[in-house]
């Protein structure tokens, strides 16, 4: 081999040498930092785990007809508890419970439909469309509570009246 092949080689060899160095530097220097609010709900196994880490009971049906998927979580800055009920990836209820006297149901939806009714001694705000109930709100003076049933297909439906007020007896 020439004088010169050889030193070509030298030459190539060193460049693919310092290529494969720097690439395999650290990647974090190149990564863009992820922007976005953390999530702050701690989930639970248990409704009693729950209550026990946010220092207050709560009342809530174990399961709702088909929404049998369920998890516990608490938002301790917030003192609030959350059950999620999943039907599956488009149907799901949302019951929670805050000591608080503010809204607290996070639902930012129009509705066709609200009015005020009492139910089991409590004035319930429901909110709905074609006379199906989406979103029930209430307050006790102590805690403040909602329940949000939420269908993100294209009728998006909510539950009948009577489902809904047959859950809303059983939350305290």
């Amino acid at each position: 081999m020439s004088k010169l092949c050889r030193s070509l080689l030298i030459v190539l060899v060193g460049i693919a040498a310092v290529m494969r160095i720097t690439a395999c530097g650290d990647a974090k220097e190149s990564v863009e930092p992820q922007v976005g609010i953390a999530n702050p709900f701690v989930d639970y196994d248990t409704l009693q785990d729950a209550c026990d880490a946010i220092g207050f009971g709560m009342d809530a049906p174990e399961t709702i007809g088909e929404y049998n998927g369920v998890t516990f979580s608490v938002m301790k800055a917030s003192e609030m508890i959350q059950i999620h009920y999943r039907k599956d990836e488009n149907h799901y209820v949302v019951i929670r419970k805050a000591r608080t006297q503010e809204s607290i149901d996070g639902d930012y939806n129009l509705y066709e439909e609200d009015k005020t009714e009492e139910i089991d001694g409590r004035e319930v705000r429901l909110k709905g469309n074609a006379g199906n109930v989406s979103l029930a709100t209430w307050s006790d003076g102590e805690f403040s509570y909602s329940i949000g049933a939420y269908d993100l297909t294209e009728d998006g439906t909510g539950l009948s009246a009577k489902e809904m007020k047959d859950i809303i007896s059983q939350v305290k």
